[in-house]
């Protein structure tokens, strides 16, 4: 095969967080006494929590800037147990397994820092289906650096141009280009098929047996895929 890692982003992608991310930024706001933009929140999912209290929070202090997102880790810690057995894609469990099938390495590149990914991960029990976990706090520059993926890239033994990106964000393409890496954006997450195309991004697939399709033109041109799950 000419490809052999995929690596995927987690929020809209893997898991299926954007909601609770988006009820979990509401709480923490309504507790500081502020108006929640939807808009604006949404735009914030996929970037780590600094930066997205930055944008909803311009005026506040550092002080509450750091109350607000130990609150967040908190209560999303809390919403993410809750809903634990209904977070992942089941059609992602069934990639990963044919992907893993076919000797390709399988990452997370995150903007979470590394135990709020782990936790999540741990508690809908597929941290095992992972060669690696890549975070922000990991690395000097997050997403849409290159910086994570050259840190997976590395761990993995991972030629760049042996490798796919897939993610629901705008930072995960441009992460991806920076780094000299392919990518393949999905429009489940925080941007719809739509939402990409006004950005300029036209080849976003819409559908998990599209992606699959799509990752396996990328890892072997000759190898045509099987629908997923089929053996």
């Amino acid at each position: 095969m000419s490809k052999k890692a995929a690596l995927f982003d987690l929020d809209g992608t893997v898991i299926d967080t954007p909601a609770i991310i988006l009820s979990v930024f509401e709480q923490v706001m309504q507790k500081q006494g502020r108006a929640l933009s939807q808009d604006t929140a949404r735009q914030t999912i996929g970037k780590p929590l600094l930066a997205s209290f930055n944008m909803l929070l311009p005026n506040a202090s550092e002080q509450e800037i750091e109350d607000c997102i130990s609150e967040f880790r908190h209560l999303f810690k809390q919403e993410a147990g809750r809903r634990a057995n209904d977070l992942v894609f089941p059609e992602w469990i069934t990639l990963a397994a044919d992907l893993k099938r076919d000797d390709v390495k399988i990452a997370a590149v995150t903007s979470k820092v590394h135990a709020s990914a782990l936790e999540v991960l741990d508690q809908t029990g597929i941290t095992s289906l992972f060669d690696g976990i890549f975070c922000n706090d990991m690395v000097e520059h997050g997403k849409p650096a290159p910086d994570l993926t050259f840190l997976a890239l590395e761990h993995l033994s991972i030629l760049p141009e042996n490798a796919i990106v897939i993610g629901d964000s705008i930072d995960d393409i441009s992460m991806a280009k920076s780094a000299g890496v392919d990518c393949v954006p999905v429009s489940w997450g925080v941007n719809s098929k739509e939402g990409f195309s006004t950005l300029g991004v036209n080849d976003a697939v819409a559908s998990w047996p599209e992606l699959k399709t799509r990752l396996y033109q990328l890892i072997s041109p000759q190898q045509r895929p099987k629908p997923i799950g089929e053996m």
